[in-house]
């Protein structure tokens, strides 16, 4: 019993350093953008399930301008320190819908933000990014996106990934 209480303590001391880290960084902007109008064959092209968006594709922005892609995804501690990194997440809508996304961050450490409520409408094309500034580990993480919608249907579409290292 005194192993198992041990165990338990352990693991509660592992998540609250976790979330020590956490605390580090703060978001510094969360913000949607319009692209443009998908084409009506995107819409045609779904997974099959109940989306009514799809998430195409998450990467890191690492510079200082906020805007020049990095597509070897290699960001400085400095960098990600002094500027932040900025995550850009292109998706589309299929259907009218209320959605929020998901960040999820693994690799060195873990951590995860959500993003606020927006609205997505039928055929739009977006951009949402998203800033963090503070402190990192240095290493190789994995970040996984999921939108939620607010009627509960997902599917495939409403997932994405990226690999980024902090060197």
């Amino acid at each position: 019993m005194k192993r198992l209480g041990l165990m338990v303590i352990a693991v509660l001391l592992i998540a609250s350093v976790g979330l020590a880290d956490q605390n580090d960084r703060v978001v510094i902007r969360k913000e949607l953008k319009v692209l443009g109008s998908l084409d009506p064959e995107i819409s045609m092209m779904a997974t099959g399930d109940k989306e009514k968006l799809m998430v195409y594709n998450v990467f890191p922005i690492s510079s200082a301008d906020g805007l020049t892609l990095d597509v070897f995804h290699n960001i400085s501690l400095n960098m990600a320190k002094n500027y932040g990194i900025s995550f850009a997440v292109e998706l589309g809508g299929l259907k009218a819908t209320e959605a929020a996304l998901h960040y999820v961050f693994t690799g060195p450490e873990f951590f995860t933000e959500p993003s606020d409520w927006f609205d997505v409408k039928k055929n739009f094309y977006y951009f949402y990014y998203y800033d963090l500034l503070g402190s990192w580990k240095r290493g190789v993480y994995t970040l996984t996106v999921i939108a939620e919608e607010d009627n509960g249907a997902s599917g495939a579409g409403c997932v994405a990934t990226c690999r980024f290292r902090i060197y």
